[in-house]
């Protein structure tokens, strides 16, 4: 499963020089870079909101404009006129008595102070307005600042409003908002203009929601009305005398919850995620190592890639016979390109009852890097239709999302030879291609599954990097990085409570050879997830000092490491090869999982991928290490 690096550049043509203003101009705080998911934005995607604080540093350092950045510009440039008219109407409506200091209003800022041009912000991403570009104008006298956002609506509407005074200040301020401000803030978009919160008003759900909230209490106890804005990630209150605090809406408690501490000397630290919480009977992370109900949960794993598409009683008779050998947590590859996703959630619905009642985990891999066929015997004795019973065999169904076929092409050597026995993931995918199929796809099976405790985690794609068609190519790893970025964020708002990770050979090969950036790659998610194998006839492991390295920085940022993959080449190897295998991972990484691949019961049964190597091959040693994990469990 492990193929050379191949590269090329993320978007297909050259851009002319946009109308919008030099990045010298920009005012601090605001990026020309957005998040695109729909329609046009498709081709044009380049970086998730809130990602590249240090790509606009770099900007304002050079005055120069980086291609992603004239993309995105470029594709603005038609809404441009019906933003500046939005903005122009609101200037001609009634603004809100709102005093600002120096015996100024919101209305006299905007009437008689000075304008900034109309800058292009970053996109919405509320359902229904993701794709649209935001536009705002900043107004200033007297040391006060009025910011107008307008933006459009699907269906054309354009929405103005405008923010003030503190509010404006706090919501401007990079040093607030952690290196991401405005519209690229963990705030996101307002999504109104300022309002004013009366603690006597019974009937106002904000009064009952910050009841909870520490930093409000004296507000609300005083009485006294106090400015709030929402955001589409949380809400910024005005605490009296300059200060501002953020809060996160927490739907689980139905309470407001601070995030972080308030401006101007303080910052938004949490991300605008809570942190993976304890699902009653899910596995979370605690101190740098897995938990479950309160105890170790140190473990092994057994790869059942195309068990989810087994008939029922052969998925029982597998993941039994996986139980038997002392495995705890199955990871299995949930695209299927013949089953829509209501189709394949039902498939994965039957998995995890019977994980249940097992007490299994379940690690689901939304995606891979290569679109490989499903396996079917002559007899069709297995892969079942749906729920096992419409005898429908998968002959000619990939594992790849339905509709994401096209993304997949052959990686060749520089001599025209094939690299692989497979069709491997393009840069057309990162680069846009993803949100057509596969993201709305995520979206629906993970909000399907949020609360559903069987889930270990959900792991974004499997081994999925930059591949091209030619292995010599030279890898663009931004719209990677983005791409991870924008989907571990997806998956956290969409489930706070479960974790998410990635199929990872090693970080190297998906964001370069700078620890800095592996670092911060690593950080996005719950747990590192590492894959090796080993070439018995050399005696070669793969990766070994890249994979060192993400032993290392995993320790550092408290993450646990799993083992998610290995296996060995070039023959059968003898058990002891396994068990010194399986005591280096325990022993000198210190891992808290091990997984091998291509796991099934039996050789040609759900895994013909590396077949013979099942857990009737390691199934002793797998029992072995299981026993070692449990005494290391007993004894923290």
């Amino acid at each position: 499963m492990k193929v050379d690096k191949a590269p090329r550049s993320s978007w297909s043509k050259r851009t002319s020089q946009a109308d919008e203003p030099a990045p010298s101009r920009r005012p601090t705080g605001h990026s020309d870079v957005s998040e695109l998911s729909t329609g046009e934005g498709r081709a044009l995607r380049r970086r998730a909101l809130g990602s590249e604080s240090r790509l606009l540093a770099a900007v304002v350092a050079t005055a120069a404009v980086p291609r992603e950045v004239q993309r995105w510009q470029d594709y603005c440039r038609p809404f441009r006129r019906a933003a500046e008219r939005s903005l122009a109407n609101k200037l001609t409506l009634p603004f809100p008595p709102t005093p600002l200091p120096g015996g100024t209003s919101v209305q006299d800022v905007v009437r008689t102070g000075a304008r900034s041009p109309v800058y292009v912000g970053g996109a919405s991403r509320f359902p229904g307005s993701e794709n649209q570009p935001v536009y705002f104008q900043n107004f200033t006298k007297a040391g006060n600042l009025v910011q107008l956002y307008a933006y459009s609506r699907k269906n054309g509407e354009w929405v103005s409003f405008d923010i003030s005074g503190d509010l404006a200040r706090a919501y401007s301020s990079e040093h607030f908002t952690s290196g991401q401000a405005g519209t690229n803030s963990v705030l996101g978009l307002p999504s109104s203009g300022r309002q004013i919160l009366n603690p006597s008003d019974a009937s106002d759900w904000h009064v009952t929601a910050f009841r909870g909230t520490p930093e409000v209490q004296a507000l609300l106890q005083s009485n006294t009305a106090f400015g709030y804005q929402e955001f589409e990630g949380g809400v910024l209150v005005e605490l009296g005398g300059g200060r501002v605090q953020a809060f996160r809406f927490d739907g689980e408690t139905g309470a407001f919850r601070a995030m972080g501490t308030p401006f101007p000397e303080g910052r938004i630290e949490d991300g605008g995620f809570p942190p993976v919480t304890r699902l009653p009977g899910a596995v979370s992370v605690q101190a740098g190592h897995f938990s479950l109900n309160g105890q170790p949960f140190r473990h092994v794993g057994a790869n059942l890639s195309q068990v989810l598409y087994e008939k029922p009683d052969r998925m029982w008779q597998e993941l039994e016979a996986a139980k038997n050998a002392g495995v705890q947590n199955v990871r299995v590859f949930l695209p299927n390109s013949a089953l829509s996703p209501r189709e394949v959630g039902d498939r994965l619905e039957v998995m995890l009852s019977q994980a249940n009642a097992l007490g299994l985990k379940v690690t689901v891999s939304l995606s891979s890097f290569a679109r490989q066929e499903f396996y079917t015997e002559t007899e069709s004795q297995f892969m079942g239709g749906h729920n096992g019973t419409s005898g429908h065999d998968f002959s000619g169904a990939f594992a790849v999302v339905k509709g994401d076929e096209r993304f997949y092409d052959w990686l060749h050597h520089p001599d025209g030879s094939l690299a692989l026995g497979h069709p491997v993931v393009q840069p057309s995918f990162f680069e846009g291609g993803y949100v057509e199929n596969y993201k709305p796809f995520v979206e629906q099976i993970v909000t399907r599954f949020k609360d559903n405790p069987a889930v270990f985690s959900w792991e974004v794609a499997n081994e999925t990097k930059f591949y091209g068609t030619r292995t010599d190519q030279r890898p663009d790893y931004g719209p990677v990085k983005a791409f991870y970025e924008d989907m571990t964020a997806t998956i956290r708002r969409l489930a706070p409570r479960q974790m998410v990770t990635a199929g990872l050979t090693n970080s190297r090969e998906f964001v370069g050879d700078d620890v800095d950036a592996r670092r911060e790659f690593l950080r996005l998610f719950d747990y590192v997830s590492i894959h090796q194998y080993v070439d018995l006839a050399r005696g070669v492991r793969e990766n070994q000092e890249s994979l060192d390295t993400d032993v290392a920085l995993a320790r550092e940022l408290g993450r646990p490491v799993v083992l998610g993959e290995f296996g060995f080449h070039s023959g059968t190897p003898t058990p002891q090869q396994v068990d010194d295998y399986l005591r280096h991972a325990q022993d000198v990484w210190g891992v808290d999982s091990v997984t091998p691949w291509a796991a099934g019961s039996q050789s040609g049964i759900a895994e013909q991928w590396w077949v013979g190597y099942g857990i009737d091959r390691f199934h002793q040693q797998l029992r072995d290490t299981a026993a070692r994990y449990q005494a290391w469990n007993m004894s923290h």
